[in-house]
């Protein structure tokens, strides 16, 4: 989430235009493990009351955006933040009061004013220096004002990289089963964001989904870098590439053949966290 052209460019490949974003949510929506969505368990916990000011960084599509609007109705005002433009072109066509603003978290512009609330959900982790990251986010606060924070609990989804793994052995591709270093997790989270807030409350959501069949798992997988990056590789001759779709299917399929649904583990965390009155 940095201005460097590497990092925009990365960013770039792994978000696009929100549809692989919104492909994820589709699943989540239609077989989630939890009663009520992510973005309804969060919102549910903020203090939400007539007249508050919102900024939502990394906002994307409006995941969080649009229902903040909504809640908030004329009285409120939300901006959202995003470095790529055209992901949060579904806000801009929504309809909705949400001011878009085209910025770096690290760096945000200088005119965007104090908020209420400030939200990064799953971003932290883009960030090189998540610290300098939330100290500069917490500078938008007003004196009081609430940062929240969300992120996965270690290293989610197993069930999902499994079969990626097995489907790359299978195509006689080279797949490694390591995790990269954790820069803003779950078990991260807490040490590095009381570097910066007085006061940081954790609560925790049942993220995962349950297949019934191969079909959302690989809607989601789909949407991931595990599958793009190796669809992208030209060192890898296309007809493999153009394999790993229906390999990937046909294992997931047999698994939950073998052993009914599959259920696909995903924790997650908020941090919810105060500033302090004078707004320093």
């Amino acid at each position: 989430m940095t201005s460097d052209d590497g990092s925009t460019r990365e960013l770039a490949e792994t978000y696009a235009d929100g549809g692989f974003l919104d492909a994820k949510w589709d699943v989540m929506r239609r077989h989630r493990t939890s009663a009520q969505s992510f973005e309804d368990w969060l919102l549910d916990q903020l203090p939400i009351r007539p007249g508050l000011r919102v900024l939502d960084v990394g906002a994307g599509s409006g995941r969080f955006a649009l229902p903040l609007a909504r809640r908030l109705g004329e009285t409120g005002r939300v901006v959202a933040l995003d470095l790529l433009p055209e992901v949060m072109a579904p806000i801009r066509r929504s309809g909705l009061p949400v001011a878009t603003v085209v910025g770096d978290a690290n760096e945000p512009p200088a005119d965007l004013g104090r908020f209420d609330i400030v939200l990064a959900a799953h971003m932290l982790y883009h960030l090189d220096d998540v610290v300098a990251g939330a100290r500069a986010l917490a500078g938008l606060l007003r004196p009081g004002g609430l940062f929240v924070a969300t992120t996965n609990v270690g290293v989610g989804m197993r069930e999902m990289f499994e079969l990626h793994l097995a489907a790359m052995r299978e195509l006689g591709l080279p797949a490694e089963d390591t995790a990269e270093p954790e820069r803003f997790g779950g078990d991260t989270g807490p040490a590095l964001l009381r570097q910066v807030f007085p006061e940081v409350r954790r609560r925790e959501y049942d993220g995962g989904f349950v297949a019934p069949s191969a079909d959302p798992v690989f809607a989601y997988y789909a949407a991931t870098e595990l599958y793009r990056r190796p669809m992208r590789d030209d060192r890898i001759p296309m007809p493999t590439r153009l394999r790993l779709a229906p390999t990937y299917v046909h294992l997931a399929q047999e698994t939950i053949n073998d052993g009914g649904p599959l259920h696909v583990h995903k924790d997650m965390v908020a941090f919810f966290c105060r500033g302090t009155d004078s707004g320093e």
